[in-house]
């Protein structure tokens, strides 16, 4: 190779390494920090609603309306079935007739004692006569009271004969089928709401008092339809005062907020108590490059021509996207931010290098 070739060569590579290291210090990077944040301690628990029953008969009768199947979304208050009620429908209006009478009979006493007592003022009748009219006004009176409370158990046995949901919900289990005769305290529905929901697990007991002091947790919830891991912060934590001999743990009941979406009863999360405060590098989760089992970033610390690829280990990522590092960084460290472009800069700067490496072979 004649002298003028080298030299346009090498001028081409001087080019090409420059260009490379003023693209590299104009990157922009971000410093490895570090931050204290929630030590965590991973539990599975299982989700259960807090309102599920069991519906029974409170009446023996035949059922001539069934409304709801499983599965079915029933709102608070709305008729499930009923049964066949002219026997209690008929002990009702005799309770009402027994009311009126009862009614009519104090009515009829008190005129009776007015009467008395103004003759009595007058010194016209005995004592014993105005004794036996205020005894006669006094059990008239009781057998009202009695009347009306036998008007309430009717009225009460008539009500039996219609089964109302207790709260708004789904059923889940139907025992019975229209036109079948039920007993008295047979099972006829259960049913959940999914209105109130809580977290059932347990903890290790050297754990116990910590997070009774705490009461504090984070439930994940993941989602294959949104493919995401969502973490729900919980206040209302109750640690039972008891400890399991068997598996020395302690229950927990965790309450979750209302409205949550893609949560059921029956399934599996994950439950990380607060147990203290730790400290953790962190970098935001887009500086991340992801290559198959790769993990790594791009750093470019002070003196380097280039951005380095390093393999980096990371953790969970927070709500503001910032990842824990395990092991790979050092804090001070810096990480380019748009991993694209360091990309670039780095095969820009290799290109030069294997350049040069070939003119001065």
């Amino acid at each position: 190779m004649n002298l003028y070739v080298k030299y346009l060569v090498l001028s081409v590579a001087m080019w090409v390494g420059l260009s490379s290291v003023a693209a590299a210090s104009s990157l922009a990077t971000v410093t490895v920090t570090k931050t204290q944040s929630p030590k965590l301690l991973p539990i599975p628990g299982n989700v259960e609603a807090i309102n599920q029953a069991t519906m029974t008969a409170k009446t023996a009768g035949t059922i001539v309306e069934l409304n709801f199947d499983v599965n079915d979304y029933v709102k608070k208050d709305q008729v499930l079935l009923s049964f066949k009620g002219k026997r209690n429908q008929a002990g009702l209006s005799q309770a009402q007739a027994g009311v009126s009478e009862a009614e009519a009979r104090v009515v009829e006493a008190r005129n009776e004692y007015n009467r008395l007592k103004s003759l009595f003022d007058q010194k016209m009748v005995t004592a014993s006569q105005m004794d036996q009219a205020q005894g006669s006004l006094q059990a008239a009176r009781a057998r009202l009271n009695a009347a009306k409370a036998g008007l309430t158990s009717a009225s009460e046995g008539v009500d039996d004969t219609v089964l109302r949901a207790p709260y708004s919900g789904y059923v889940t289990q139907r025992f019975v089928q229209l036109g079948e005769n039920a007993s008295v305290g047979q099972r006829l529905f259960t049913g959940i709401s999914l209105d109130e929901l809580r977290v059932i697990t347990n903890i290790p007991q050297k754990y116990a008092d910590v997070v009774r002091v705490t009461r504090s947790a984070l439930v994940e919830i993941s989602s294959s339809l949104a493919q995401q891991v969502r973490r729900i912060p919980v206040k209302d934590v109750v640690v039972f005062p008891v400890a399991d001999p068997a598996s020395r743990t302690v229950g927990v009941r965790i309450k979750l907020p209302e409205g949550i979406q893609g949560i059921y009863p029956g399934m599996l999360v994950k439950v990380f108590f607060v147990i203290g405060q730790q400290e953790k590098l962190i970098i935001p989760e887009s500086t991340v490059v992801r290559r198959s089992e790769l993990t790594a970033v791009y750093v470019m610390n002070p003196g380097q021509p280039a951005p380095m690829l390093r393999m980096v280990r990371l953790g969970q990522v927070d709500e503001a996207q910032q990842v824990e590092v395990v092991s790979g960084l050092l804090e001070g460290d810096l990480v380019v931010k748009q991993p694209a472009l360091a990309t670039q800069v780095a095969l820009s700067h290799y290109q030069s290098m294997r350049k040069k490496d070939a003119i001065h072979e």
